[in-house]
């Protein structure tokens, strides 16, 4: 997946980049922030073989592009992922989601929740919580040069690896490849300075308000709720609190010795708790 080149669709302001592949009932993927399309690639190989597997890069990420003044907050990339599943002729699809993505599909849930038949949301924002590195970096990022700022910073490997970096990203390290994800996924979505300014941008307008005020227990559809019991952006705590605020049907899965990203440092283990539940519930 990783060397395959993206598809794109042109929406009203914005090329959207995507890659397909596979068959069956559809999925569609939503990465979080400062990832891509390209952080599926552990899992999706696994899921092909039955599902028609969609991952879509959001505005102000990897392969899609935007102007700079284009809207990227919650509303308009959930606007985008409709308009995305029209261009598609997909009326309706599966999420999985993650991180930020599963907050803009929550969005697009709510808004749609015709065009959602089940839902997979896993280590995401949950209301009336912000996690300090976050509010951090949205200050940060509001700095005028704010990529001036940051550059330095996203162009060394040595700062990436920090845990004021992605050091802290994972719960066991030597089951992470860091490298491997810093080189596919990350340097691409930051190094250039037109990348960072639309990731830094994607970051500002990322309002946690919007997220306060989503009315979760529209989400009636089939609902899998993941969390990585270390993460320690998105405490298991609070994944049990967005759980409780769900409405039946749903059901929650903790993985085991993880962090903030079960896909990418437990695929094997992620892929356990998703595919019995795209079994066991009709698309």
């Amino acid at each position: 997946m990783a060397a395959e080149a993206p598809r794109t669709v042109d929406l009203p302001g914005s090329r959207v980049a995507y890659r397909e592949s596979g068959s069956g009932s559809p999925l569609l993927f939503i990465h979080g922030w400062p990832l891509s399309s390209l952080t599926w690639r552990k899992v999706i190989p696994a899921l092909e073989p039955s599902h028609r597997c969609i991952a879509v890069d959001l505005l102000g990420a990897g392969d899609t592009q935007a102007a700079l003044d284009f809207d990227f907050s919650i509303p308009a990339q959930a606007r985008m992922l409709a308009a995305f599943l029209d261009a598609l002729d997909l009326p309706v699809v599966t999420l999985v989601a993650h991180d930020s993505g599963a907050t803009i599909g929550r969005q697009l849930a709510v808004e749609h929740p015709e065009r959602v038949s089940r839902f997979v949301m896993f280590d995401t924002e949950v209301p009336h919580h912000v996690p300090r590195m976050v509010a951090f970096l949205q200050m940060a990022a509001r700095l005028p040069g704010s990529d001036r700022i940051f550059r330095p910073f996203v162009n060394s490997r040595r700062y990436l690896h920090s845990r004021l970096g992605f050091g802290n990203v994972a719960y066991d390290l030597s089951a992470l490849d860091l490298d491997e994800l810093l080189e596919v996924v990350v340097e691409p979505q930051l190094g250039s300075r037109n990348s960072l300014r639309s990731s830094l941008k994607f970051l500002v307008e990322f309002e946690n308000n919007a997220l306060n005020c989503l009315p979760h227990e529209r989400l009636t559809m089939r609902k899998l709720v993941l969390w990585g019991d270390h993460d320690t952006f998105f405490p298991l705590a609070w994944g049990r609190e967005l759980f409780a605020l769900l409405p039946e049907p749903k059901s929650f899965c903790t993985i085991a010795d993880c962090g903030l990203l079960p896909h990418e440092e437990r695929p094997s283990e992620w892929l356990a708790a998703v595919r019995p539940f795209l079994a066991d519930t009709p698309a």
